[in-house]
Parts: structure tokens; C-alpha cells; sequence
């Protein structure tokens, strides 16, 4: 008998400026401390990705978005590393929005900094820098980890 997988979908926000992305500087979260990701995070029982998305970045950064001013760029699937199951990656490129970016979870974040997205810090989160990579290149698509590849 077959068993069936059970993925966990996120969803991320890639904000772009004068050739910089959004970060956040992670703290206290028991995950990729110390590291930088874009905003981001779990899709609830009974929300869409657009609706995650919308709700993910307002709770990071105090922006409002409108789901149709954002726009797929990168779909990746992980294998799973943990008992909480294989992991559905959806990155957003957010084409408009209004104001300035704040740090409204600074429980769990030092942080919000723009950085170059042609030269991220190595404390990047690797499959994110793995995702950017694959949307400058124009693939929409990636499964790193699987195929004998090293998980990221």
C-alpha cells in the first residue's frame, strides 16, 4: 500500500528596490537564526496561497498588499528533513505596495534590510538564495534535493 505524502506549503515575498530584495534578519524562532530571509511563512488550513501571502507580509513588514499586484516566479518542492513532511516553496515577486517596510515582529526578527540581489550575505537561507537564483535565471521550477543532490 502506497502512503501519501504530506507537504507543507510556505509562501515567500520577494520585494524589489533599485536592484535590492526585502530581507529579514531572523531571531528566536528555533529556525535559521542568525540568517536572512525574505518575508514570509505557512500557509494556514482553509487559506489560499495569495491570502497567506497577504497576511504573511503584513504580519512581517506592516505593508498592505493586494494579492493581484503580486505575481508567481518560483515554485520549488524539498524533500523532507523532519516528521513535518516535504516542503512546497511558493515565491511571489510583489510589483506594488504601498509605504516603508517595518519590523513588526521584532520578537523574531533584528531587522529588515535591503540587500543586493546580485551579491546576498552568505547568511542568506540557502534554499532562498537557491529560489532568487532560479528566478533571475527565468525557472519557474526546481526540486534541489531530490535526484541524489544534497537537501538545502
Amino acid at each position: 500500500m502506497k502512503t501519501h505524502q504530506r507537504a507543507v506549503p510556505a509562501v515567500f515575498a520577494l520585494f524589489e528596490r533599485h536592484g535590492a530584495l526585502l530581507f529579514t534578519l531572523r531571531q528566536n524562532t528555533g529556525y535559521q537564526d542568525g540568517n536572512y530571509g525574505v518575508p514570509a511563512g505557512h500557509v494556514e488550513a482553509g487559506e489560499s496561497l495569495t491570502d497567506a501571502l497577504v497576511r504573511e507580509v503584513a504580519e512581517e513588514t506592516g505593508l498592505r498588499i493586494d494579492a493581484k499586484d503580486s505575481e508567481l516566479v518560483h515554485l520549488m518542492y524539498r524533500p523532507k528533513k523532519d516528521e513535518t513532511g516535504e516542503r512546497i516553496d511558493i515565491f511571489f515577486r510583489v510589483l506594488r505596495w504601498d509605504g516603508e517596510p517595518v519590523n513588526a515582529e521584532p520578537q523574531k526578527c533584528v531587522r529588515l534590510a535591503w540587500l543586493p540581489k546580485d551579491d546576498l550575505p552568505e547568511n542568506v537561507m540557502r534554499f532562498q538564495r537557491h529560489a532568487i537564483e532560479c528566478w533571475q535565471r527565468g525557472s519557474v521550477f526546481s526540486e534541489p534535493g531530490w535526484q541524489g543532490e544534497a537537501a538545502i
